[in-house]
């Protein structure tokens, strides 16, 4: 995983992010700090119990757009292209293979769950 991750203001900075309840957005900025290179995070329940909040800000992040989650328990963050982008010689691919597999990403640079 790398070191540094970014964060655009095309998502975060806008009146839907800001009407999310503050747990929400914070879990939500934890995700992405701690999602791989392709914006996959395997351990989001341990992620939830870390920072102190609940389930049902989870559930939020998923119902408004924000992650993608899998049967699996795995979560993608749907704007991981636009807030990051990874130098080749300095990517490291998911292993999370089969749920990546599952992704498209967009004209807007936004995953889709295909």
């Amino acid at each position: 995983m790398a070191k540094r991750r970014m964060f655009s203001i095309e998502v975060i900075e806008t009146d839907m992010f800001y009407l999310l309840p503050p747990s929400s957005q914070m879990l939500y900025l934890h995700i992405n700090l701690n999602a791989d290179d392709d914006g996959i995070v395997g351990n989001v329940n341990n992620l939830v119990r870390a920072v102190g909040a609940e389930k049902k800000y989870l559930k939020l992040l998923v119902e408004r757009g924000y992650l993608i989650q899998f049967d699996s328990g795995v979560v993608a963050v749907t704007d991981w292209r636009v807030h990051n982008r990874v130098r080749a010689d300095r990517y490291t691919p998911t292993r999370y293979k089969e749920e990546l597999s599952r992704l498209t990403l967009g004209e807007d640079m936004r995953y889709i769950k295909a």
